[in-house]
Formats: structure tokens, sequence, C-alpha cells
């Protein structure tokens, strides 16, 4: 009996821990509060939000917490060449910045700060032990990271310098 146990929690174990290809692609988005206030007493704003492929967010008004001070981490998952933009203004306008990631690898991406870049310019950044590799290119705005207000998958752009 104690050895069945132990074939299936080892099972179950590796099945878990091993590394799947995603077909699709997905954007996970951890929103951390930057400090309370007194009307957040029955609202939970640290919280993940999980975004399907090529579904695009033209307004995040009516994401939870959108009137919060939070700022975004964010996963990214499916094959290289997964593309996704952050806009700091609704409707993928770019006057107060943007930030577009484009995965390089088969590997889950995790950009733990979305302006830790440098103003217009691509960088690449290679895979580690916590993320897989991406390219990114940032045009910076004011408090861009605290101010994400839409979303676009894929390249939108016809040439960026």
């Amino acid at each position: 009996m104690k050895t069945r146990k132990f074939f299936a929690s080892l099972c179950i174990l590796i099945f878990l821990s091993t590394p799947v290809s995603a077909e699709k692609s997905e954007l996970t988005i951890y929103l951390e509060v930057l400090y309370f206030n007194a009307s957040m007493t029955t609202v939970d704003c640290d919280r993940l939000l999980f975004i399907p492929a090529e579904k695009d967010l033209s307004d995040f008004s009516d994401m939870p917490c959108y009137l919060q001070d939070t700022r975004m981490t964010a996963t990214l998952t499916g094959p290289p060449g997964s593309t996704i933009t952050f806009f700091g203004m609704q409707a993928y306008a770019e006057e107060k910045g943007y930030i577009v990631i484009r995965k390089t690898d088969a590997q889950k991406v995790w950009v733990r700060d979305l302006i830790d870049f440098p103003d217009s310019e691509w960088v690449t950044v290679e895979a580690d032990s916590s993320s897989g590799g991406y390219e990114a290119f940032y045009k910076a705005g004011p408090a861009f990271d605290s101010n994400v207000k839409s979303l676009k998958w894929g390249q939108w752009w016809t040439k960026l310098p």
C-alpha cells in the first residue's frame, strides 16, 4: 500500500514538474497595491488577472481595482514570437508610453518591472533560472508602470527605432 501511494505521488510530481510547451499564449498580470487607503477595506486588489491570447483590451477601466494605485508584473507563456504591448493610455494610444515584450524561446517569461529598460531601444533579455528569454522595447511615459490602460497582442507597429 505504501509503495502504491509513493508511486502515485511520484507520478503526480513528475507530471507537474515536466515543462509543457504551450501552443497558445497567455498573459498573467499580477496587480500589487502600492499603498492602502480606507476605501480598500472591502476590496482585495492584490490579484492575478489571466488574459488569453489575442484578447486585446482597449480600456482597463472595467478591470478590478482600476482606480487604485497598483504596480504590475507580468508572465507570458506561448511559443517564441508571442508578443504583447502594454500602453499607458486607453485605445492603444502611444502618447503616455508603452512597452513591447516579444518571447524568444518557449519558456515562460517573467517581467518583474515594466520600466526597467532603456528608453526607445530594443533590449534582449537572456533566459535564466527564473524566466525565459525575451526582447523588449520601452517608450517611457509618466509613471508608466502604475498607469497601464490598455494592451494589445501581436505586432501592431510598422517601424520602431
